[in-house]
């Protein structure tokens, strides 16, 4: 029979109190701690410890490592997308955390991605039957390039539409919705077939005069890299 595990979480931030949530809905057993705690408490909580999840920046699960878990026996996990560590193994959640806590049925939809090479997903998450997907070690940093692009790049496309808008044409936010919702909608009926407009159309003459639109605007480059990019991706009509 598998030992029932009892978790450490490190780190208070946004993915930490997301997990800690999750644990609680499960009636996971946990306990936490983060660098304004006192030391001493991380040894004792250590010491409790069957699996030890690290949910800090990647830049400071290395140096936490080589601090406090150099020559720990539990199980150490960060949550990085990117970071390829021989002394923890990746166990990455394939969603937004916004600052709004979610239902247990949000948490349990949730996919991991999991190191090809490493523990199967019950061995480092134990008690959670989220699915979960395995990643060749040399494939993670692809893999979190594209999560980037999906969720940032775009965000930062909706941002942009939602400011402009406002700002030259006096637009609220709430008209926008419907525009953004349907876009959403036709990505989640068939994702395949969700692009419209010019760049389906071959509509060089339309999108031409769109980059001449913003030859002031800081976002022209990409635009017309999306431009370039469709070239290779969209059929032109004939």
């Amino acid at each position: 029979m598998r030992q029932a595990p009892r978790y450490l979480i490190i780190g208070n931030g946004r993915m930490a109190t997301h997990m800690q949530q999750y644990f609680s809905l499960l009636d996971l057993p946990y306990v936490s701690w983060h660098r304004k705690n006192a030391s001493h408490e991380l040894q004792e909580k250590l010491c409790a410890a069957t699996h030890v999840l690290l949910l800090i920046s990647d830049g400071a699960i290395t140096p936490f490592i080589e601090k406090h878990l150099e020559n720990t026996k539990q199980q150490i996990v960060h949550f990085s997308g990117s970071l390829l560590l021989n002394q923890a193994i990746s166990t990455h959640p394939l969603y937004t955390f916004s600052e709004n806590l979610y239902d247990l049925a949000t948490y349990q939809k949730i996919p991991f991605f999991i190191e090809e090479e490493g523990p199967a997903f019950g061995d480092l998450l134990p008690g959670l039957n989220n699915p979960h997907y395995q990643l060749p070690r040399e494939q993670k940093t692809y893999y979190h390039a594209l999560c980037v692009m999906a969720n940032n790049f775009t965000t930062i496309l909706w941002q942009k539409f939602f400011n402009d808008m406002d700002a030259n044409f006096n637009v609220p936010s709430e008209a926008l919705m419907p525009y953004l919702e349907q876009t959403l909608g036709n990505l989640k009926h068939d994702y395949t077939t969700a692009l419209t407009g010019p760049l389906t159309r071959g509509d060089h003459g339309t999108l031409e005069k769109d980059l001449n639109a913003l030859s002031n605007d800081p976002f022209r480059p990409i635009f017309k890299a999306f431009m370039q990019a469709g070239e290779t991706t969209c059929p032109s009509s004939p």
